[in-house]
């Protein structure tokens, strides 16, 4: 319990203080939000509003999570599994085409950054990569990181290995793709339409952090949540 907590304090913490310092910086640089021309005129005066806020989530997350799990290190030995790690790869691939997207806007002067075919063949690459470790990479009790089949919290209650070992990798990866681009887009329009999805992701990533304590050992699954709800605290 120690470490989530030490885990959404740095969270927070970051994101309190390194959000400002990011606002300076980007109006430093003039890098701010530009408004579509053809869009609702209310909406114009949101224009120059401070963006690639995401880094400062993404960096409060790691640097949240590292210290969760340097904290278990230090007092249990216990050294965090690759299956964590690729969780942490999930959000960076998925934020670092967010990062390329919003930097090409303020390059560009204009409210279009990555063309649609780009950002999905961004997500397509990143999805496919995690898919792939996924069911290569092993848990510490030696099982892969994810099984071919449609999970709900655990065994998957639709095995795709009923189409063999290869076909059911291939299925594996086109679910795992759809899955991620859904999330990942859904956020994305949340976040436009309220002007951030902080207070939805919020209350997803609480859930999982009880869920990580109540049913994982020793809470390990808990300590991403925990962190990310950690750092979208700090814009309530």
């Amino acid at each position: 319990m120690i470490s989530l907590i030490i885990g959404i304090m740095v969270s927070l913490v970051v994101t309190i203080v390194g959000t400002p310092l990011l606002i300076k910086l980007v109006h430093k640089l003039n890098y701010g939000q530009y408004i579509r021309q053809d869009g609702p005129k209310s909406h114009l005066v949101k224009r120059g509003t401070p963006t690639l806020g995401g880094v400062v989530i993404n960096l409060a997350v790691v640097l949240g999570w590292c210290s969760s799990a340097l904290y278990r290190f230090l007092t249990r030995g216990e050294v965090p599994s690759w299956s964590a790690v690729l969780v942490l790869f999930a959000m960076l691939s998925m934020g670092l085409l967010g990062f390329i997207d919003d930097f090409a806007k303020v390059r560009k002067k204009q409210n279009l950054g990555l063309s649609v075919h780009a950002k999905f063949i961004g997500q397509f690459i990143f999805a496919t990569i995690y898919a792939v470790l996924a069911l290569i990479i092993p848990t510490k009790s030696g099982f892969p990181s994810a099984q071919a089949g449609m999970s709900f919290i655990e065994k998957p209650f639709f095995d795709f290995r009923f189409a063999g070992g290869v076909a059911a990798a291939i299925i594996f990866v086109i679910w795992v793709n759809f899955l991620m681009t859904a999330r990942t887009n859904a956020v994305n329009l949340t976040d436009g339409i309220d002007g951030l999805a902080a207070s939805v992701t919020f209350v997803v990533m609480a859930f999982f952090t009880v869920a990580g304590v109540l049913w994982s050992t020793y809470g390990i699954q808990a300590l991403f949540p925990a962190a990310m709800a950690g750092g979208l605290a700090a814009f309530f």
